[in-house]
């Protein structure tokens, strides 16, 4: 059979050629850009590492075996990453009051009962799904800012459905817990991919522009984001091309800042800021205290934009610094600041609105066409691996004899 063509060397591209290499399926991948990784990458400072997107993944036994058979270390988690923060007038750790505690409670007592009315009914919004379980303290104070941290959206148009799913499943889970990364950062995790894939006989070209034409000789999966995945299918599926192009975006802003250390700084993974707390940010990680030798100054990741602010790419650099700074006065500590680093994606994150959940169920894709990525019902990398080797089973067992 002729290789598998993957379209992208992103981490969708890389887990999904990496996965079919693995079940000895021949696969090439060709990727526009100079590089591999898309949005992830990792640079050394002379403060100390710096993510451009995503500082992790989420652990369970697939990941864990991955990093085992790239032979990568995972980075020494603190045990100060364990505390996370929401800020409801000041930093807590728990910001709803004890009768919507109380109802949670109850809530994921039916949850595990598998009451079906708790779950989430099609063309919900997240929004609509707390206030007809719980209240709306429950989605103003915890449900928003906890997604607005994962999925930058509007809770009155995201899809209850497409982003609560993982709430309502079971995963494998494995020996390590929460949040992992490799000692060098998530940069490293893309280079073992690579690198392996270099090692057994996989091609990978880069700086190679990608238009199907109508007939594709080839079984051909598309691994980058519904916009660029529109403008490849174009000539192949007109029909197709407009449906992944009216797939919203939403622009996210990651600055990460090295400030000097402060008896008072907070301790923890990261706070949340629910946006009735009228904060510049969605929210901030603490770098140096999620895993060992990221820093040994404070480091902070703080995240800005999302579905709520479209605009915020066309602030500058000592604007979006002076938003930074004005927010960072209302947390304890303040060390002064010792460097920025500044990263800037216009489309950053598929906007996983009601209307993209209809699109998503009634997507048509004719093989040997396929698709994966983010905007597919799973975001975040753990579960995109988790396709990856799906659809590479998938593949062998409609290509391979």
């Amino acid at each position: 059979m002729k290789p598998v063509l993957v379209v992208g060397a992103g981490f969708s591209g890389l887990t999904l050629a990496y996965a079919l290499n693995r079940l000895k399926v021949p696969v090439r991948v060709v990727e526009r850009g100079e590089r591999a990784g898309g949005l992830i990458s990792t640079h050394n400072t002379e403060w100390g590492l710096v993510e451009t997107a995503a500082n992790a993944l989420l652990a369970d036994r697939q990941i864990e075996r991955l990093f085992n058979e790239l032979d990568l270390p995972f980075a020494p988690q603190l045990k100060s990453r364990k505390r996370r923060y929401i800020f409801w007038q000041k930093p807590r750790r728990w910001p709803l009051s004890l009768w919507t505690t109380f109802r949670l409670a109850k809530f994921f007592v039916l949850n595990f009962l598998a009451i079906g009315s708790v779950a989430p009914r099609p063309r919900e919004t997240v929004s609509g799904w707390a206030k007809r379980v719980l209240d709306g303290q429950f989605e103003t104070r915890l449900l928003a800012p906890a997604l607005q941290g994962v999925y930058a959206g509007d809770t009155g148009r995201l899809s209850a459905p497409a982003t609560l799913s993982g709430f309502f499943s079971r995963h494998e889970r494995g020996k390590l817990r929460g949040s992992v990364s490799p000692r060098q950062g998530m940069g490293e995790l893309i280079s073992a991919l690579e690198t392996q894939l270099r090692q057994s006989g996989v091609e990978i070209e880069y700086g190679r522009a990608i238009e199907l034409s109508e007939k594709l000789e080839q079984p051909t999966v598309i691994c980058t984001s519904a916009w660029a995945a529109s403008e490849i299918v174009r000539g192949h599926d007109p029909v197709l091309a407009k449906v992944l192009a009216s797939c919203e975006s939403s622009p996210l802003i990651t600055v990460t800042g090295f400030f000097e250390l402060h008896a008072k700084d907070l301790q923890g993974f990261g706070c949340l800021f629910p946006k009735e707390q009228q904060f510049h940010s969605l929210g901030v990680l603490f770098n140096d205290c999620i895993f060992a030798g990221r820093s040994s100054l404070r480091s902070e990741t703080w995240i800005l934009g999302g579905a709520l602010n479209p605009d915020i790419c066309s602030l500058s650099d000592e604007q979006i610094k002076s938003q930074i700074l004005e927010d960072r006065l209302r947390l304890p500590g303040g060390g002064a600041c010792k460097g920025w680093s500044i990263t800037r994606w216009p489309k950053a994150l598929p906007h996983y609105t009601v209307a993209w959940e209809e699109c998503l169920r009634g997507l048509k894709v004719n093989r040997p066409l396929f698709l994966h990525g983010n905007y597919l019902g799973q975001l975040g990398l753990a579960r995109i691996q988790h396709r990856s080797e799906a659809l590479a089973a998938q593949l062998k067992d409609l290509y391979v004899s």
